[in-house]
């Protein structure tokens, strides 16, 4: 007999726990990753329109409720992202 404390698993019990492992994982696109880069493109696109005289931004009247319009929409992927881990 073997001094290990792992036993052999019977085939039933192996694809119960396989058929689990693959319904854990998340499926579809990682939602947090895809809001930051659309944050960072439309910065991106807001500062190229800056610096070719094409767009003026007062940053005195618009600057805090850009900070607060990316802070709502962070806590609601956070909130999803919660939400959807606790099924």
């Amino acid at each position: 007999m073997s001094s290990s404390r792992f036993y052999p698993m019977d085939p039933e019990e192996a694809r119960r726990l396989a058929e689990l492992e693959a319904a854990a994982q998340p499926h579809g696109p990682y939602a947090p990753a895809i809001v930051v880069g659309l944050l960072g493109l439309l910065v991106a696109v807001t500062v190229l329109l800056r610096q070719l005289d094409v767009l003026t931004i007062d940053l005195v009247a618009w600057g805090p409720w850009v900070v607060v319009g990316v802070g709502i929409v962070l806590l609601l992927v956070g909130a999803v992202g919660i939400g959807r881990r606790g099924r």
